[in-house]
């Protein structure tokens, strides 16, 4: 039997998961104000709550399985021990599109990513675009 143009070869799929959502990078916030810092971070309308504890990692991930090729508003709050507001930011982020375990195994998220500024602004930093 001749099978033309088809191929009896298994894909190989590893089995990593993903989420569609923002990555904001928040080092850049000042290590002077007191922890813990009360954060609220958001993907469009799905917003998430955190604290920081620890200087080292002031990374947010504000998933939405929502996202898609349409812009993302993202939107960062970040309030000090003392009362402090070291960022209250929201911008407009591209999206990109991810194949979590590639030769299209699924499953496709959706990401963009923000920086934070000393000053508690956002701008758009790559999240690493795949066709």
């Amino acid at each position: 039997m001749l099978l033309s143009g088809c191929s009896l070869e298994s894909k190989s799929c590893s089995t990593a998961g993903g989420a569609s959502g923002v990555l904001f990078e928040a080092s850049a916030l000042p290590t002077t104000a007191p922890l813990p810092w009360q954060a609220t971070f958001c993907a469009d309308d799905v917003c998430h709550d955190g604290v920081v504890d620890d200087y080292d990692s002031i990374w947010f991930d504000a998933e939405n399985d929502q996202l898609g090729t349409d812009p993302v508003t993202a939107h960062l709050k970040v309030v000090a021990a003392d009362g402090a507001v070291l960022a209250d930011s929201t911008t407009e982020l591209t999206t990109s599109r991810h194949d979590v375990n590639g030769n299209g195994c699924g499953p496709i998220v959706w990401r963009a990513g923000a920086v934070v500024g000393a000053d508690g602004t956002l701008t758009a930093a790559p999240t690493g675009e795949q066709p």
